[in-house]
């Protein structure tokens, strides 16, 4: 029963270890991503992440942006650069820009979210690792013990068994 147990639990120190592999593996992809995110926000360029310009906030606003970026060019000839109107435009535009880096922010951060979830995955999947082996080393443990009382019940606990005393009712007598 006691090999049983051990398989058993190799088996679970096997699908264990797969399920590191592929936490290691999600929590990387999520890594690189979130590092790429954050490279490309700090450096003023939200709209190439591709997380970031999916979002259907972001698609509004970008829209919204365009309209106002038509508005402007069309205010310029016959207004000029600095009338109210178009001072009004590109205050707007300032303020879409403004809320497209608050919501490219709030992905990196979503990001970082799912970062910090898959190394808590992983962490949990290592801890299990570690107390499945620790169950192995305790298995492995009691069946030494096992086999060394089955060795000393064999041998009547002196060492030498029943074979160097032959049959007898009282130990020690050899004739």
């Amino acid at each position: 029963s006691s090999a049983g147990g051990t398989a058993l639990i190799e088996q679970q120190l096997g699908g264990i270890n797969g399920q590191i592999v592929l936490a290691r593996a999600d929590w990387s992809a999520k890594a690189a991503v979130y590092n790429q995110v954050q490279r490309l926000v700090k450096e003023g360029k939200p709209a190439e992440v591709s997380q970031i310009v999916v979002s259907p906030l972001i698609i509004q606003l970008r829209t919204q942006q365009a309209d106002l970026l038509k508005q402007a060019a069309t205010l310029v000839v016959p207004y000029g650069p600095k009338t109210p109107k178009r001072l009004r435009v590109e205050n707007q535009l300032r303020d879409l820009d403004m809320k497209i880096g608050e919501e490219a922010a709030r992905g990196a951060s979503a990001l970082a979210n799912d970062v910090a979830v898959a190394r808590a995955q992983l962490g949990s999947l290592q801890g299990s690792l570690n107390t499945t082996q620790n169950q192995v080393s305790g298995q492995d443990m009691i069946a030494v013990r096992l086999r060394a009382l089955e060795s000393a019940a064999a041998t009547n606990g002196d060492g030498f068994g029943l074979g160097w005393y032959g049959d007898h009712e009282e130990p020690g007598l050899y004739r």
